[in-house]
């Protein structure tokens, strides 16, 4: 499925203090987390990378998952990166 391609492409750079929190469609985040109020995008499955109290715009390939993961981790998501508020 397109969820696990997501998942395999996270665990399969080394993120020694990432994780995945995955969770079902329609099932909101804390209002705490970076990445509340944001869900699936066009309706896929959807990756945000969040650090720092800020995350991505929604990524919804594997290919492009790896591909913002392989940048260092200041620069992840950079030029597209909001602030959860």
């Amino acid at each position: 499925s397109r969820t696990q391609e997501l998942v395999r492409a996270f665990w399969g750079k080394p993120m020694p203090n990432g994780m995945v929190i995955q969770i079902e469609p329609g099932t909101p985040l804390p209002a705490q987390h970076p990445a509340f109020g944001r869900g699936m995008e066009g309706g896929q499955p959807t990756a945000y990378i969040c650090q720092a109290g800020n995350c991505s715009v929604g990524i919804t390939t594997a290919t492009a998952l790896a591909d913002a993961l392989t940048l260092p981790p200041q620069m992840r998501g950079q030029q597209q990166q909001v602030r959860a508020t």
